[in-house]
């Protein structure tokens, strides 16, 4: 729950399991469940400059967790800017970019494909 000193901006169910990402008027959470058996949400929320508060605009229902449920910081949730954000959970094989549209109710989905061609070091 996400609370200002006049009203509250998020009530979140479940856990954060990354910190949001905010960009903008817009808010990207997320959720894991309680358990290995909830299933954890990406959702989007945007700031409506008449009522004065954030409105869910997108939300997907993630690939349940399992063991990852109490890996806390083992998720990628990058931050892009106008492109949303990039996601990939640990073990996942592929980093995925999220937009939500303001009239969208679902997200876009972007497979991000990256190479290695200059060498940098990777750490691996």
């Amino acid at each position: 729950m996400f609370d200002s000193g006049e009203f509250r901006l998020f009530h979140v169910p479940g856990r954060t399991m990354v910190p949001p990402i905010f960009w903008g008027r817009w808010a990207y959470f997320y959720i894991s469940g309680v358990d290995g058996t909830s299933t954890p949400k990406l959702v989007a929320y945007y700031w409506n400059e008449l009522s004065l508060e954030f409105e869910e605009k997108c939300t997907k229902d993630m690939d349940v967790e399992n063991s990852l449920t109490n890996l806390y910081h083992k998720f990628t949730m990058v931050n892009v800017g106008d492109d949303g954000i990039i996601f990939n959970k640990w073990t996942g094989a592929t980093f995925t970019n999220y937009l939500c549209g303001t009239s969208a109710p679902t997200f876009d989905e972007t497979t991000v494909t990256y190479n290695n061609d200059v060498g940098a070091l990777t750490g691996e």
